[in-house]
């Protein structure tokens, strides 16, 4: 057992950021690193930006931010990447770059060098980081049962499968009990 230390930082806006700085939108973090998105206008049309934060001093410094665009309501950090809703960005440089965009929703799973996303089109997608500047989706499965507006599918990574709690929509298969629209769990091999 233990106890709970929390600790309270105001941070400041890093600079070059324009106008109206609001508080953060999403936060995920790799290592010593935490990628914040918050609202701090670039002087463009950009409404939004990544911030990267190294925690191990105290209070945690800015080490860099990058304009994210519209881009930054789900964060996912992936060793150096942030996937940021549907693009990602390589952290690993004092100029964090876009590396690759993708029809995504957020980032659901990650297993070694295999990231599971959620598709705009009720599809997962597998994308393959193991070259972090050139990340590509190898594939695109199907999730019928993900088609309910009003559910939210979870996901994720087993081996070689792909395990999704659809809810109460899906196929036929895999249902329990048969009769009564019971709960799905898709199975799908990824090669």
């Amino acid at each position: 057992s233990g106890r709970v230390i929390q600790n309270e930082y105001n941070l400041p806006p890093p600079s070059g950021a324009a106008g109206i700085v609001t508080g953060f939108i999403s936060i995920t973090g790799s290592g010593n690193m935490i990628y914040a998105s918050q609202s701090h206008p670039d002087g463009s049309d950009h409404g939004k930006a990544l911030d990267a934060f190294d925690i191990s001093t105290s209070p945690p410094s800015l080490v860099t931010w990058a304009p994210s665009g519209d881009a930054g309501f789900e964060l996912r950090a992936v060793n150096q990447l942030v996937f940021a809703d549907f693009d990602v960005f390589d952290f690993s440089s004092a100029n964090p770059t876009i590396v690759g965009s993708f029809p995504m929703v957020n980032v659901q799973a990650v297993q070694g060098d295999q990231v599971l996303a959620l598709g705009y089109h009720f599809d997962y997608l597998v994308i393959d980081v193991s070259n972090p500047s050139a990340p590509v989706e190898t594939e695109d499965v199907a999730d019928i049962g993900s088609e309910n507006p009003f559910f939210n599918p979870n996901a994720t990574l087993g081996g070689n499968n792909i395990f999704v709690a659809d809810g109460q929509g899906g196929e036929l298969q895999g249902r329990h009990p048969p009769d009564h629209g019971g709960h799905l769990l898709s199975l799908s091999r990824v090669r």
